[in-house]
């Protein structure tokens, strides 16, 4: 199945190690659906917006998505969905839901990587939720 990351899972961040075996197939955009806020250090996709985030791809199997639900602490706080993206297909993503979009900053970029290298400089130390191991 294909999975759409769109923050800390993201190759080169600081949860990608997660993804390991999944397959990279490329970058991806939603439709313009969404909003995407910032959780104190770390990205949220919001359905009901009107923003098309920025993020990647990936071919994933069965028991990465079982290890997946436990880090996004699916269906409590992020709920697994079936998403629609740019370029006409489907993909699964992790999506917060609404009883906890309140403590959110709205990303205007709509592309985590961007606002995370702007936001969080060297001059501002990066304190994103990054995890080992749950």
């Amino acid at each position: 199945m294909r999975l759409f990351v769109y923050g800390t899972l993201m190759e080169g961040e600081c949860n990608s190690h997660w993804l390991q075996p999944a397959r990279w197939l490329r970058v991806a955009s939603t439709t313009p659906n969404f909003l995407l806020l910032d959780m104190g250090g770390y990205p949220a996709l919001v359905a009901g917006g009107v923003q098309a985030i920025v993020g990647e791809l990936y071919d994933v199997d069965e028991p990465l998505i079982t290890r997946l639900d436990r880090l996004e602490e699916h269906p409590d706080v992020y709920k697994r969905t079936l998403i629609a993206l740019a370029c006409g297909t489907d993909a699964i993503a992790y999506v917060l839901q609404p009883r906890w979009t309140s403590n959110g900053a709205i990303i205007h970029a709509a592309d985590w990587r961007t606002y995370r290298k702007k936001r969080y400089s060297s001059n501002i130390p990066y304190r994103g939720e990054c995890w080992d191991d749950i």
